[in-house]
């Protein structure tokens, strides 16, 4: 955390009477601070971290998304359900929506039953997935497809954009598109119940970074909710001490978010789970190969001092 008073200090001992170069040693004196890697957030610095709290793939970021070969691109569950989803659009010129505005019940069966993903809940009880909602999965597709800008709706109707029409002759940019929409637009509260609206997707770039350094190594999801809160500990008090303490229900709103909804999807990373549902406590995760094929961070101008332990 930024010392004003001490940089105030240091200001006053070079004598400056001037206000322009009063202005001018503060703003140094900032810069310094915000080029600084500092332990709370791994070793980056203050500036490094707002980007990857506001802009992940952005030029400035150490984050990068590669091109994947195809044997890659088909370990990828989302992507399969993705590129399903948009051909059956565009076989059918348009799709009729609900009036929710969700996919049709045939096209839900459809897509749930390619098994890409299935529903613990849903297999643990033998229901079925008769609508959107009834698997996480398909859901996160249907919304994908539309925030994305895959496809256009009119009239209750959608049907592939410009944009779709393009993605769906390379699945590379495809997978490019529909990873980083997931990341920064799609909305993760949507999905759950939680109280916090951005636990989890603010900064899920500085969750890839620790993931790229530490991932290779079964870890417990308690490992990566430290490190994450450490950086952002103000998180917490978005959560109420109901069910849980706030710090449990954070972690564990983080924990879902990130690993469970986001990134397995993906076929990022191998989850040891003791029950039905991922429990920041009691479980751990590591990366698969694919993560570093397809995520790239560059981590030699990161300016840590910390010994980083795979």
């Amino acid at each position: 955390m930024i010392d004003l008073d001490e940089i105030l200090k240091r200001i006053q001992q070079q004598g400056l009477t001037n206000l322009e170069d009063i202005n001018k040693a503060l703003s140094k004196e900032m810069n310094a601070h915000n080029s600084k890697g500092l332990e709370q957030f791994d070793g980056l610095s203050p500036d490094e971290m707002h980007i990857l709290q506001r802009d992940v793939f952005g030029p400035e970021s150490k984050v990068r998304l590669q091109k994947l070969n195809e044997e890659e691109l088909n370990q990828i569950p989302m992507l399969h359900m993705v590129v399903f989803l948009l051909n059956k659009v565009k076989t059918e010129g348009r799709v009729k929506l609900t009036p929710k505005g969700n996919l049709p019940v045939s096209i839900v069966k459809e897509l749930y039953a390619l098994g890409h993903i299935k529903d613990v809940p849903l297999e643990d009880h033998g229901y079925k997935c008769n609508k959107q909602e009834d698997s996480y999965a398909v859901n996160v597709c249907a919304h994908l497809i539309q925030v994305a800008g895959l496809v256009k709706s009119i009239k209750g109707h959608i049907s592939l954009s410009a944009l779709g029409e393009k993605a769906i002759q390379d699945r590379n940019d495809l997978l490019q598109i529909i990873f980083k929409t997931h990341c920064m637009a799609l909305n993760w509260a949507y999905f759950d119940n939680y109280e916090s609206d951005i636990t989890g997707q603010l900064a899920a770039g500085y969750s890839l970074l620790l993931l790229s350094r530490y991932g290779d190594a079964v870890r417990p999801l308690v490992f990566y909710g430290d490190k994450y809160f450490t950086a952002l500990p103000m998180l917490i008090d978005e959560f109420e001490d109901r069910y849980f303490t706030k710090k449990r229900a954070a972690y564990q709103c983080y924990t879902i978010r990130t690993f469970e909804r986001f990134l397995a999807p993906y076929g990022l990373i191998e989850m040891e789970k003791k029950n039905t549902f991922l429990d920041s406590d009691t479980d751990a995760i590591k990366i698969k190969p694919l993560f570093h094929q397809f995520i790239s961070v560059d981590s030699v101008t990161i300016k840590s001092k910390l010994k980083i332990v795979r």
